[in-house]
C-alpha cells in the first residue's frame, strides 16, 4: 500500500481544521430514518472496560507462509491484504499485484489447516477486512476509482453476494454538511465491524477520521473526528475495533527506523455511547448520529495508546479473538507482507513474495 503523497497530507490538515469548525458550529437537531431494526436497549459502562497503555509487543511467528497455503506462485495471488476472524477461521485476502483482484483463504485457527480457498474474485485492492457476525459474511473495501465500495463475501461459500458504494444520502445534516463531498473523493482506508452497535467503522484515507455505517443499506449514520495525521503520518494498513476501541495499524516500513522503528498500533477510544441514541431508537429504522464528536479518553481526537509490534515485514491487517471476563481485553494478530529479490544463478532473477502471521498474545 502507498504512502500518502505530500498534497494528501496537505489536505488532511486543511480539513482536521474544517472538520474541527464544523463539529462545533453544526449540531443538527433532526435525525434521518435508514433501515435495520433494533432489539433490547443497549448500554455501555466505561467502568466495564480496561484502560490501555503505551506498550511494546513481541510477535510471536505461527510458523505459516499464506502464499504456499493458497497454492500460489510469487507472481500470482501471493500479497496479504485484508484479514479477519470469526473465533474459529481466519480469512485471509490475497491479492495480485497485476489484476488487482484477489482470493480468500479461511485457516482453521486451532490447526492452521486450510479449510478452503475462493476462486477469482473481483476485489480490487481488499486492504481491508471484517468479519460481520450477524450476517456471516466477510466485508471488504477496495480502493482508488473503487475507493467508496463494499464488497461483501459469504463466508461460507466465499463468493461475493454484494457490492456498493458507501451512501451519504441526508448525511449533512449529521452536524457536518460541509464536509460530505470530500469524504467521498477520500475514500476509506480499513473498516471493521463491532456486534454489539451491529455497525461498521471505516477509516478516511487521507483524513483518518472514523464513519460510522449501518450494515443494511451501507449508509453513512455516523461521524467521529480524530487528531492523528499529523503526529503519524504513515500508511494506515488496516483497523479492527471494538465497543470501546478502535485499534489502527500503521507501518513504517518506507521511513527512518530510527524515527519509528516498529509496525504501530495507535489505540483510540472511540466514544461508542454517541451511539446509543442511534441503536436504541425506538422506531423501527435507524437514524443518523446527531452530532459528529471526538475520538479520544480526553475527547481531543488524539490516540489513548500506542502499542509498538516487534515484527520484521510489512504488517497488513490485525483481528482479534474476545476473551470473556477479562474488560475487554482481546487475543491479537498480525499478517504480514514480505517482497523480496530471489537470487538464482548469479544474479537477482525475480522478485519473491511471502506473507506470513503473527501472535501477539492479549491486551
Amino acid at each position: 500500500m502507498r504512502p500518502d503523497d505530500l498534497k494528501s497530507r496537505i489536505t488532511a490538515i486543511i480539513m482536521m481544521f474544517v472538520v474541527a469548525v464544523s463539529v462545533m458550529a453544526f449540531p443538527c437537531s433532526k435525525t434521518y430514518a435508514a433501515s435495520g431494526s433494533t432489539g433490547s436497549k443497549i448500554t455501555f459502562k466505561e467502568s466495564n472496560f480496561r484502560k490501555l497503555k503505551n506498550r511494546t509487543v513481541r510477535g510471536r511467528s505461527l510458523g505459516i507462509n499464506l502464499r504456499s497455503m493458497i497454492g500460489e506462485s510469487s507472481g500470482g495471488y501471493s500479497i496479504v491484504q485484508g484479514g479477519c476472524t470469526d473465533g474459529k477461521y481466519a480469512y485471509y485476502l490475497m491479492v495480485s499485484g497485476s489484476t488487482q483482484h484477489g482470493r480468500v483463504l479461511k485457516v482453521r485457527m486451532k490447526d492452521k489447516k486450510v479449510v478452503k480457498r475462493s476462486g477469482v474474485l473481483n476485489t480490487w485492492h481488499g486492504n481491508g477486512m471484517t468479519y460481520d457476525s450477524k450476517r456471516k459474511r466477510l466485508v471488504v473495501i477496495a480502493r482508488e476509482d473503487r475507493k467508496q465500495e463494499i464488497t461483501c463475501i459469504d463466508a461460507n461459500t466465499l463468493k461475493i453476494t454484494k457490492q456498493q458504494n458507501v451512501r451519504y444520502t441526508h448525511y449533512k445534516d449529521a452536524g457536518i454538511y460541509s464536509m460530505s463531498p470530500y469524504h467521498q473523493r477520500q475514500g476509506l482506508a480499513a473498516i471493521a465491524y463491532v456486534k454489539k452497535y451491529d455497525c461498521y467503522i471505516a477509516l478516511e484515507r487521507v483524513a483518518h477520521n472514523l464513519i460510522i455505517i449501518n450494515p443494511n443499506n451501507f449508509q453513512a449514520i455516523g461521524f467521529a473526528v480524530t487528531r492523528i495525521s499529523s503526529d503519524y503520518p504513515g500508511t494506515f494498513q488496516a483497523m479492527d475495533a471494538d465497543e470501546k476501541y478502535v485499534y489502527l495499524l500503521l507501518s513504517q516500513y518506507q521511513s527512518d527506523p530510527s524515527a519509528q522503528p516498529y509496525n504501530i498500533i495507535l489505540a483510540i477510544d472511540w466514544n461508542s455511547e454517541k451511539m446509543l441514541p442511534v441503536v436504541n431508537a425506538k422506531h423501527r429504522d435507524r437514524v443518523y448520529a446527531k452530532y459528529a464528536w471526538y475520538c479520544g479518553n480526553k475527547k481531543d481526537g488524539k490516540q489513548d495508546a500506542v502499542i509498538r509490534v516487534k515484527t520484521p515485514y510489512e504488517a497488513e491487517n490485525i483481528y482479534h479473538i474476545k476473551q470473556k471476563g477479562t474488560r475487554g481485553k482481546g487475543h491479537f494478530y498480525l499478517s504480514e507482507y514480505h517482497g523480496h529479490s530471489v537470487y538464482s544463478n548469479g544474479r537477482y532473477q525475480y522478485f519473491g513474495r511471502d506473507d506470513y502471521v503473527y501472535d501477539l498474545g492479549t491486551f
